[in-house]
């Protein structure tokens, strides 16, 4: 009979367990993503924009949030710490409310920033944020701050999806561990396992999107292309040239002119090359919970 009892109470402990962790809330999917302090977007614009980040949310595991803002400041670090404030002070965060992205528009300083939090500044380094306001960049300055959202919404989830899909260690070592500061993750992890390539593979189509984009590559292409074009000329005209340099030549009046160089001296110039401090490696730079970068439009 005992051993009954003691049977029947491991079995209620393993299913209040079940449940508990089958009820573990990722993040608050009602709280409203969209921040609008000037009114920007229609009732419906919000509404729409509010599911669609919440359904990115989950697909990314990152709480998605946009901020319009039309405040007066001294700054771009003043933004910056004003964005982050918002993020925190409202209680977003996947996990525990830790990780997540939110694109902050402050119409007063015409600054757009992404900023990043938890272990969303490990997703998306530096390099991505700008390839993420690039893609957005035509709606910002254009104020199609609608479009703007969604498409941001899109690359972060991109993104995010490829560690995912990777299954790359660090995200079991954050929820196991259960980090809530990035910080605190990447001393103990990311600066550890500097031996790991957390690079993804780029498709195809990324690989000749980044050689297009480097200014070097387009013009060894163009003098590729070039070389080829004026080498098919030549082989289409083998015409042989009678003319030569004696053909425009007066012996009667040609003259030679020596020029000579002479030395003076020499004149060096040093340029310090100033170098910035902080968290980076494995990730975005980052101060605390927090990381990311913006630019005016």
């Amino acid at each position: 009979m005992k051993i009954s009892k003691k049977i029947a109470i491991v079995l209620l402990m393993a299913m209040i367990s079940t449940l508990l962790c089958g009820y573990n809330v990722r993040f608050d999917e009602e709280k409203f993503r969209v921040i609008d302090n000037v009114g920007y977007f229609s009732e419906s614009e919000q509404k729409e924009l509010h599911s669609y980040l919440t359904q990115k949310s989950k697909e990314a595991e990152l709480d998605l949030v946009v901020c319009i803002e039309n405040k007066s400041v001294s700054g771009d670090y003043e933004d910056e710490q004003n964005a982050e404030d918002i993020y925190d002070n409202a209680g977003y965060g996947y996990d525990n409310g830790s990780s997540g992205v939110m694109l902050y528009i402050n119409l007063d300083s015409r600054y757009a920033y992404i900023c990043t939090t938890g272990i969303a500044i490990w997703y998306i380094d530096d390099y991505d944020i700008e390839d993420i306001l690039d893609d957005i960049w035509d709606d910002i300055v254009e104020g199609d701050y609608f479009n703007a959202t969604k498409d941001f919404a899109d690359d972060v989830t991109i993104i995010a999806e490829k560690f995912l899909e990777n299954e790359e260690d660090g995200i079991e070592v954050w929820q196991e561990e259960g980090y809530t500061s990035y910080e605190d993750f990447y001393n103990d992890f990311v600066r550890h396992n500097t031996d790991v390539d957390y690079t993804l593979e780029p498709t195809a189509g990324e690989i000749i999107t980044n050689i297009l984009k480097n200014p070097l590559w387009c013009i060894v292409i163009g003098a590729v292309i070039s070389g080829i074009v004026v080498l098919i000329m030549c082989m289409g005209h083998k015409t042989k040239m009678k003319a030569n340099g004696n053909t425009y030549i007066d012996r009667n009046t040609y003259v030679t002119n020596q020029v000579v160089d002479q030395y003076l001296r020499t004149t060096t110039v040093k340029t310090k090359i100033e170098t910035s401090s902080g968290g980076g490696g494995g990730g975005g730079s980052f101060s605390g919970n927090h990381g990311g970068g913006g630019r005016h439009f």
